[in-house]
């Protein structure tokens, strides 16, 4: 089957080679991840998600529509996904690291070519999207670091960190996704600007 690329975050997900997962889909419902950030998905992404994958995965197809059947109803759909998600046996924090990831490539890609867009990255890695971890180090009120940090070779240092964080992160979380019960899987191929979903087969 073949679907257009979309903004859908599920999708960009996908295409990033991560295990799409009720856990995840339920962390990027609710404001888990970070209650000062908003929720990276909504209702009619999940909707469309789950129709377009829907008739490519028989081993959830009991699952699938039994949320599709609450689309009219967006708290009765939420609380049906968490369910689910908490009888997955799936690990909550891989899941929350797939939602980082996302968050880092776009953010990435947002501020490119903007002179001072490293201090974003300082931000990011200071929320709840950190998830414990700190990329960029606490310079506090050292005026030589901080100084360092601002200027062009601080910009270009802190990027490349975050890019080669990133890209360890895909492959890693790439290959958890090959244990995981996958809701799709994208292949690395592409015709004419279309992503193939395929079912994830371990």
């Amino acid at each position: 089957m073949e679907y257009q690329i979309s903004i859908n975050p599920l999708y960009k997900i996908a295409e990033m080679g991560f295990a799409v997962t009720w856990k995840l889909i339920g962390l990027g419902l609710d404001k888990s991840l970070d209650e000062n950030i908003d929720p990276y998905l909504n209702e009619e992404d999940t909707v469309r998600f789950l129709k377009d994958v829907l008739g490519n995965n028989l081993k959830r197809t009991d699952e699938i529509i039994a949320i599709l059947c609450e689309d009219d109803d967006p708290v009765t759909m939420r609380k049906k996904i968490r369910e689910l998600a908490q009888i997955e046996p799936t690990d909550q924090r891989v899941q929350l690291r797939k939602w980082r990831a996302y968050a880092l490539q776009e953010l990435l890609k947002e501020i490119k070519g903007d002179p001072l867009g490293h201090c974003e990255l300082n931000w990011f890695w200071s929320t709840g999207l950190s998830i414990g971890d700190r990329l960029i180090e606490d310079y506090g009120n050292d005026p030589v670091k901080i100084r360092d940090f601002y200027s062009p070779q601080g910009a270009e240092r802190t990027i490349r960190a975050n890019e080669e964080f990133l890209a360890a992160e895909i492959k890693e979380l790439s290959a958890i996704g090959k244990f995981e019960n996958d809701m799709v899987t994208v292949s690395r191929g592409r015709v004419k600007g279309t992503v193939l979903l395929t079912t994830h087969t371990p």
